[in-house]
Order: structure tokens, then sequence, then C-alpha cells
């Protein structure tokens, strides 16, 4: 690539050199032909204009060369033009020293009708001839016993042509341009290449599997935000190994400890060591259920990923739905000796599916009861969104230790398990409020954590404000 670049614009500088020279060349010849016929038609109107203080044609001769001098003319010569427009061997003539044979062996040359009708008209007659420009212009005088032969003046300039010091440097610019382009160009292909292939190399490291692999980034060009792009990617890459071997942890643990228990209750009840056989099996019972809600939150996750879950919408009035939830609930936040609370108005209207509505609020309830030291509370309130529009909040807040400012953004990211510890005995796994999330979108609703006033953690969810609730066995189906 680098190769290519600094051949393209080498190349791209030779063009505009050949055309800048090309354009000078054309240009110059054009001016310089302009310049001719201007002073060709000014020293022919010079002459005219003195010979006719001159009262005949035969005191011209005297004063030719003085006029060629004078008019620093190629050639100046007296001519005669018949009626046919034949230019014949001059009358008289002089001859500059740096050229021009016009005046010693004139070759006769015939005017086109339309330049012998001008030149009748005493106009002055431009013709192009090896490189020169001949004017020819009547002059004032009748020439005797030859009727229908009239004298003109005849003047010869060669056009001046591109001095041969200025070709050659021209010549030594074009030479000087080129080797600059080069280069130049090469230092501007190393420039924008390097960043390229050390982004190249950081892929192909990543691709490897080191993911702490990083660009060095500088500047603010297209290639600076592509190594950002690869730097942030190479971010998220290995924070989902970080969180893959944290959720492969934290499953394990949570999979190991209600087995272990499960097996040593399981081996007590076999050798008969246990004199409670009831209490046992509860206590298998209560490991059972907790992989069965592991188990069932790997299938629910599973099911999002595929679009296979179905939400089955409905207009329902909110606060029935969560005062049930609560009631569900209330032994286990007994059994924690927590209080659980809901407040605000119970007959505000959403449309969502009731049963994984049911699940979400479950899910952060059960998630604060794991983190609260005293209060789990619940409140339903109306407000409105940045666009205006209605929308009913469900809020869970508790007075636990509160996530860090640090964790907020990630909270709701499949596998992310923050630094806090839960204050009772299960661990997380990182599904639930990941699952919390994918839901509450499925219902066309948002969710968002931030700090509670009660100094732990309030977790809200938002949901469009629905005309009216539907009534009983009256539902209206959405899947998606």
């Amino acid at each position: 690539m680098q190769r290519r670049l600094t051949i393209a614009l080498v190349s791209l500088t030779l063009f505009a050199v050949l055309l800048v020279g090309t354009g000078v060349l054309i240009f110059g010849a054009i001016g310089a032909r302009q310049e001719t016929e201007d002073r060709v038609l000014e020293q022919l109107g010079a002459f005219v204009d003195l010979s006719e203080s001159i009262p005949n044609i035969e005191r011209v001769g005297p004063l030719m060369g003085r006029f060629g001098q004078a008019f620093e003319a190629d050639d100046l010569a007296v001519v005669t033009v018949d009626g046919q427009g034949v230019v014949r061997s001059p009358q008289m003539g002089h001859q500059n020293q740096s050229g021009g044979n016009r005046n010693s062996a004139l070759t006769p040359f015939t005017l086109e009708p339309q330049d012998h009708a001008r030149f009748l008209q005493n106009e002055a007659v431009l013709l192009d001839e090896a490189g020169a420009v001949v004017g020819v212009q009547l002059l004032p005088y009748a020439v005797s016993n030859r009727p229908g032969i009239s004298p003109a003046v005849l003047v010869s300039q060669r056009t001046a042509a591109l001095p041969t010091q200025a070709r050659q440097w021209f010549l030594i610019s074009a030479t000087l341009a080129l080797l600059t382009s080069v280069i130049v160009a090469s230092f501007l292909a190393r420039r924008f290449t390097q960043p390229i292939q050390a982004i190249q190399a950081a892929t192909t490291r990543l691709a490897e599997g080191n993911l702490s692999t990083r660009v060095q980034v500088s500047g603010q060009d297209e290639v600076a935000a592509l190594g950002h792009s690869v730097n942030k990617m190479a971010g998220d890459l290995e924070r989902s190994r970080q969180l893959e071997q944290q959720f492969l942890l934290s499953v394990s643990h949570d999979l190991r400890t209600p087995l272990t228990s499960i097996s040593g209750y399981a081996e007590a009840l076999i050798d008969g060591a246990i004199d409670e056989p009831a209490r046992a099996g509860s206590i298998i019972r209560s490991h059972a259920d907790r992989l069965n809600r592991l188990v069932t939150d790997l299938l629910d996750l599973a099911k999002l990923d595929t679009n296979q879950f179905r939400i089955n919408s409905t207009v329902l009035a909110t606060g029935d739905l969560v005062a049930t939830t609560i009631a569900g609930l209330a032994p286990l936040a007994d059994r924690h000796e927590l209080e659980l609370s809901l407040s605000g108005p119970l007959d505000l209207s959403i449309r969502a599916d009731p049963d994984r509505l049911a699940q979400v609020v479950a899910n952060l309830i059960e998630n604060a009861i794991k983190y609260a030291r005293q209060t789990v509370h619940i409140r339903i309130t109306r407000v409105e969104s940045a666009s205006g529009e209605p929308e009913v909040t469900i809020s869970v807040d508790d007075d636990g230790p509160g996530i860090p400012p640090e964790d907020l953004p990630h909270i709701f990211e499949r596998l992310y398990v923050t630094q806090r510890r839960p204050r009772r005995e299960e661990s997380s796994s990182g599904l639930g409020l990941a699952i919390v999330r994918q839901l509450t979108e499925a219902m066309d609703g948002s969710v968002t954590a931030q700090q509670s006033a009660l100094g732990g953690t309030s977790i809200v969810l938002r949901f469009p404000v629905a005309d009216s609730v539907t009534p009983p066995g009256v539902t209206t189906p959405e899947t998606h």
C-alpha cells in the first residue's frame, strides 16, 4: 500500500507538471502570436501614416532602411497587388540583420478573396507563414501606366519563441518538483500506512486471542477514529471474556453449593444419620428450587436470544399485579426480617404481558431482598417522558450498600456481577437483571438504575400509559 500511494502521488505530481508545462507553452504561444500580430498592425499603421506625408512613392525608397530600423521589423517592403490579389516582388525593401528574406526574393502569393476585399477597403490583412506574421496594407499611391495595380506595404515579423533558457529552467524545475514529490510522497505514504499497519497487526493479535492488545492512537482523523474503534472492540472483547469467566465461576459456585448440600443430606438419609428426615427433605427441596431457578434463568435467556419468547400483551392495572407479586414474596421478606412496602396509585394502566411483568417485578424484588438491610420499597407513579407522553413507573428501592457508579451502566448486561456481594447467602449469576431488561424492552418499556433515596439502589421500570383496563376474559395478544 505504501508503494502504491507513493506511485500515485508521484504520478499526480508528474501529471500536474506536464499539464502546467503544456498550458504554459500553449498559452505562451498564443500570447506571443497575439503580441506579434499587434506589433505588425502597429507597424503597418505607422508606415501608412508616414506615407501620407510623402508626395510620391519614389521618395519612399531612400527612407526604407531607416523605417525598417525604427520599426524593428524582420522584413519591410513596398509590394504590388494586382486585381486578382496576387502579391508580387517588392518595389523596394529593407531587411533587418536578425532575419527575414521577403525583400530580396519575395515569392508571389495570392490573397484570399475575402482578404483581397478587405485590402481594397484599406484594411490591414494578416497572414500566417512559417512561424511568422505577414501583414499587407494598401498605400495611398497610384502606379503609373499599370491600371489595376495597387502599391502596398508588407511587414513580416517572426513570432517570438519560448527562449531556450526558459525551456531549460522549466526542465530543471520539473525535475526538482518530481524529486520533491518522491520525497514528500514517501513520507506521506509512510505517515498514512504506518497507523493502518499497526491496526492490522493489532487485529491479527486480537484474532489470535491476545485481547489485551491496544493501538497507539494520535490525531483526530479517520485513521485515528478507526484506531479508537479497534481499541473499544478489544476492550469489549476483553471485558466479555472476563464476564464469561466471572459467570462460569459464579454459576459453578451456585451449582456446587446446593449440589454439595443435596449430596450430603442424601448420604446422611441413606446412612440413617438424620433424626428428622422431614427437615432434611425440606433443605434438599430448597436447594433443588435454587438449582431450578438458575436453570430457568438460563433457559429464559436462551429463548430471548432466539426470539422464542412469546409476549401476550394486554391492558392491565399495574397496582393490582404489583400488589399480588409482593404478596407472593412476603414470606421470603419475613424470613430475612425485611419490610416490603408499596405506595402510589394502584389504578394506573399499562399494556404488558401479565405473566412476564410479574416475572420482571419479582426478579427486581428478589434482587433487592439480597442486598437490603431492613426495607424494600416499591413505588408506582405517573410521569411525563422527555417527549411529553405520559408514562407509568414502577421503582424498586432498597436500603442496601448500593451499586458503585462505575457499575451502574453495566448491571443490565448479561453475566455482569457487581463487586458488591449480596448480604444474603445466595450469590448472583448475572442473569436476572439481563432478563429483566430484555423482557421489559420486549413489552415496549425501559429500565434504568440509579442511587436510591433509601441509600441503596433504585431500579425503575417505565411503560407508556394505556387508556383503559381490558375487561376480564378479554385480551389483545401481541406476540414479539
